[in-house]
């Protein structure tokens, strides 16, 4: 009987041990994953947004970079994708409905202006000249500035930024700026991309105590 227990309680210990090497494994890959799906998010805004970039002070750098965000803010590899001395993206990067995988874009960007084509301009210094007109729409629909009834009433009337003046094209739900004139609109990038390196700060904390 001895013996017998002495081979079960060495089979034992080989099982946690495999069992610790699976948690381990789990979580590298995990961690891999959401690397890599951040990388090649930037790869396509970056594909998508070629030609702008924003080359931050020192000290503005300092405040978007975090050691959570490997794939989105260090020197490293953005220099690589792009070059030495580019050190940010070029525009604030944004989350994805869970259900359509629409970008969702902040208030921020549209609230306090009169005119849809200024709300447009507006969305397009904080997050490029590529918009998506359901994200647009739905972003000035939640700042409540305007008297429409549904974000769907907003994207109808956003056709007007093609019809009745210059600097849009429209072409399968997407508007895009073509004017000369787009200056990113740095600070409020700035804001977006510090709030979201502590959301994801705070997740990975999360998982880490789970």
């Amino acid at each position: 009987m001895d013996g017998i227990l002495e081979r079960l309680a060495e089979l034992e210990k080989m099982v946690l041990q495999e069992q610790r090497q699976g948690v381990e494994e789990k979580r590298r890959a995990a961690e891999k994953v959401r690397w890599s799906t951040r990388l090649l998010e930037i790869i396509t805004e970056f594909k998508a947004l070629a030609g702008g970039t924003i080359d931050l002070p020192e000290g503005e750098a300092a405040e978007c970079a975090s050691e959570e965000r490997p794939a989105y803010d260090q020197r490293g590899v953005l220099e690589r994708l792009l070059g030495p001395g580019v050190i940010s993206p070029p525009f604030a990067p944004f989350d994805r409905d869970e259900e359509t995988g629409e970008p969702v874009l902040d208030t921020r960007a549209v609230a306090g202006k009169r005119t849809n084509r200024q709300r447009a301009f507006g969305a397009a210094m904080t997050y490029g000249p590529i918009l998506r007109e359901v994200s647009l729409a739905d972003a000035i629909f939640r700042t409540g500035e305007t008297r429409a009834s549904s974000a769907a009433s907003i994207r109808s009337s956003l056709g007007g930024l093609v019809r009745y003046g210059k600097g849009w094209k429209r072409d399968r739900g997407t508007l895009t700026y073509v004017g000369d004139d787009l200056t990113p609109n740095r600070e409020l990038i700035l804001q977006l991309v510090r709030e979201r390196n502590e959301r994801e700060r705070r997740l990975e904390v999360g998982d880490d105590l789970s």
